[in-house]
């Protein structure tokens, strides 16, 4: 009787594997025609209902791809192998689209070739009569021109070489791409470092939105992703001065991993604090000569630039003024990272619930902001971020009224679309992480 349970066991788990692995490749194979239809809209910024409608069946097969995934008991490295090679197709797909959804790769490109003229991004906006003789053929593309540069000098320095390495929007694209594979590669040491199965690579690779961002728009935010996690990896495997510099380099790519320092560094000798104070210096050396215009950028962005913000607008229209939203936040962002320092989670674990309140605090969330979440997703079952990520590009429909009309107006229909979904998949996820561990209790108080 025995010999023939184990039988039937190993028939099921054979069963099991074959039903995934035949789900896997029939995802992965309908998603290559639906990207190929994302691509043949042409224009995605004029199409924004057809784009809609197209990405909502990507999805759909991804989180099924996801379920495949966790359905499989039978780990093998060709899965993983494949998952990759269609994630690539994907990318290479959208890769030639037009950056239409959004042209901030416009001013990567315009910032960079600044820079190749010996000139400082921060020192002047785009619509700056002292830039007149500059303009070049990305300069008509430049969003905000009356608006100094806003991002971080890791950023700047990363546009200028690419800037000299291309020279093009195509260019851009490849090299995000590249940096990207960096952050995949990470991944997958993080994922063997704590023992989780390599196939989780799946829920990044395969996202629609990271390839969208990434590939579509040619978005940089997957530098700060990598450089983050790549701190994180190096921390874990006890290389603290390398793990000090990526992380240096993420808080210069974008500015939020500033908030993650005391959660980073804690446990750590002095020394690398002030190893930490002397390499932020020191790449940033050659752009503070710009003097105060060198925030200038980002004082424009954190007064004027508010969009499907979900909790800052919540509480703004609670109290007074925006002055005591922004106190209010970063004293909730404080507490929460006092609790973190008498925490024994693991500093990865941390990472994601500051990088998740952060995203749901800041006033402005894009949906490629969520590119900066999407990563901790392949360590951390969450099907509510899952959902966000694919719910957030309903925040393309300003662009309708945009193309059309020229005015850039959210739907309160469209946020609560977003945001409602999340928040009770995030809330059905506690109740039922607090019912597991209080039956863990019980089997345990039962022994006794």
């Amino acid at each position: 009787m025995l010999v023939y349970q184990k039988i039937q066991f190993i028939f099921m788990c054979l069963i099991r594997n074959k039903l995934a692995d035949t789900g896997l490749l029939i995802c992965g194979l309908v998603s290559v025609l639906w990207y190929w239809k994302i691509y043949d809209l042409g224009i995605i910024g004029e199409k924004i209902p057809e784009f809609f409608s197209l990405y909502l069946v990507v999805f759909v097969l991804y989180v099924i791809a996801i379920f495949f995934i966790r359905f499989s008991s039978l780990k093998l490295k060709g899965r993983v192998a494949f998952i990759l090679f269609f994630g690539l197709i994907y990318r290479l797909l959208l890769l030639p689209t037009a950056p239409t959804l959004s042209n901030d790769i416009y001013r990567y490109a315009w910032e960079g070739y600044l820079q190749t003229e010996g000139i400082s991004p921060y020192q002047h906006s785009p619509n700056s009569k002292a830039l007149f003789d500059y303009r070049n053929e990305f300069w008509p593309s430049v969003n905000n021109k009356d608006v100094p540069a806003i991002y971080p000098p890791m950023t700047q320095i990363v546009n200028a070489f690419v800037f000299l390495g291309f020279r093009t929007i195509f260019g851009f694209k490849i090299a995000f791409l590249i940096i990207e594979g960096f952050l995949i590669i990470t991944i997958l040491s993080i994922l063997k470092l704590r023992g989780q199965s390599l196939e989780r690579i799946l829920i990044y690779v395969w996202n629609p939105l990271v390839i969208v961002e990434i590939a579509g728009s040619g978005h940089h935010d997957v530098l700060v992703v990598s450089l983050l996690l790549g701190a994180l990896f190096l921390i874990e495997k006890r290389k603290i001065l390398p793990s000090i510099l990526f992380f240096s380099g993420a808080i210069l790519s974008k500015f939020y991993p500033l908030i993650m320092i005391l959660t980073f560094l804690k446990g750590l000798s002095i020394r690398y604090w002030a190893i930490l104070i002397v390499s932020l210096v020191t790449i940033s050396l050659p752009y503070l000569f710009a003097g105060k215009n060198f925030f200038e950028g980002l004082k424009i962005y954190g007064q004027n630039w508010r969009f499907y913000g979900s909790l800052f607008p919540t509480i703004s229209d609670q109290v007074s003024s925006e002055a005591a939203t922004m106190f209010i936040i970063m004293f909730l962002l404080f507490g929460l990272i006092m609790i973190f320092w008498f925490s024994r989670h693991c500093r990865l674990r941390q990472m994601f619930w500051l990088t998740g309140a952060i995203i749901l605090f800041t006033p402005t969330l894009y949906p490629w902001y969520l590119i900066w979440m999407i990563p901790y997703l392949c360590f951390f079952h969450n099907p509510a971020w899952l959902l966000l990520s694919g719910l957030s590009m309903v925040s393309y429909e300003v662009l309708i009224d945009w193309k059309i009309i020229q005015v850039w107006q959210q739907d309160p229909l469209f946020v609560k679309l977003q945001y409602y979904p999340f928040y009770g998949f995030l809330l059905f996820g506690f109740i039922l992480e607090l019912f597991r561990k209080f039956q863990v209790n019980q089997n345990k108080t039962s022994k006794f």
